[in-house]
């Protein structure tokens, strides 16, 4: 159950334009991907920079996301979703096999990202639009609980069982953390 990040809208001229770019992309056109790769890299960049935390490996998932791109854009199907949205869970998908393969680096990693989440539970998290500081607040008035897994799961991937194991807690208590947290964020936000 992805949490939808507020961001500004696009136009359904520039979704056409994504999909007009998408399809010459898959007919190898080098322009149209360079064009493709202006117009989303920032939202890509950003989005791998949260889940990966630092600005290298965000950098190498943003170069390998974009060369899936490359290799599947003919796989785009515009009846399933919006092209950026199609990309942003390729960046999405990586930065969760990333961190997953990252474990072998195991419990060092994860004890610094626990002591980073509670020192500033919202580190990492970098909303770029005018909604972010309405969600920054509606954030601070959940839970402990219901923010740390919110924003573990969002930010940083982990899943329900990573979760669960990491609390020592039930993944039915998770699920129900994070869907509980998630309705008090959009109760909050709709004020």
């Amino acid at each position: 159950m992805p949490i939808a990040m507020p961001t500004a809208e696009l136009s359904s001229i520039e979704q056409d334009r994504f999909a007009d770019l998408i399809a010459r992309v898959a007919l190898r056109d080098q322009a149209a991907f360079q064009q493709l790769y202006e117009k989303t890299s920032a939202r890509a960049y950003g989005l791998a920079l949260r889940m990966m935390g630092t600005a290298q490996p965000a950098q190498d998932l943003l170069q390998e996301a974009y060369l899936k791109v490359w290799a599947n854009a003919s796989e785009y199907r515009p009846d399933k979703g919006r092209v950026l949205s199609w990309l942003l869970g390729i960046v999405r998908y990586r930065a969760l096999d990333a961190l997953r393969a990252g474990k072998r680096h195991g419990k060092a990693m994860d004890s610094h990202l626990q002591s980073e989440q509670q020192l500033n539970p919202q580190a990492g998290l970098v909303m770029p639009d005018e909604n972010s500081e309405g969600l920054a607040h509606c954030l601070q008035t959940l839970a402990a609980s219901q923010r740390e897994s919110i924003v573990q799961a969002f930010v940083y991937g982990w899943t329900y069982d990573e979760l669960a194991a990491r609390t020592a807690k039930p993944i039915g208590t998770i699920k129900s953390q994070i869907r509980r947290g998630l309705a008090r964020l959009k109760e909050c936000l709709e004020r």
